[in-house]
């Protein structure tokens, strides 16, 4: 059994914008609690982080960088 994930920060994920390097998002908010890479582009990954209450928000990765922070409603 996986162990639950521990919530980021709603502030903490405001803080990522596109153009932040995958190094610095990994340094602000650990590593992506679920991902997918290399979607039909190898440069291109989808990360997910978990919220306090359970959401879901999803970060693009592209060439390293972030290219949007998916928000959920």
């Amino acid at each position: 059994n996986r162990p639950e994930p521990v919530p980021v920060s709603i502030d903490a994920l405001r803080a990522i914008s596109a153009g932040t390097p995958k190094s610095e998002v990994i340094a602000k908010l650990g590593k992506p609690h679920g991902s997918i890479a290399g979607m039909g582009d190898s440069t291109q990954e989808s990360w997910t982080y978990v919220l306090p209450g359970g959401a879901q928000a999803k970060i693009k990765i592209e060439n390293a960088k972030v290219a949007s922070v998916i928000m959920p409603e």
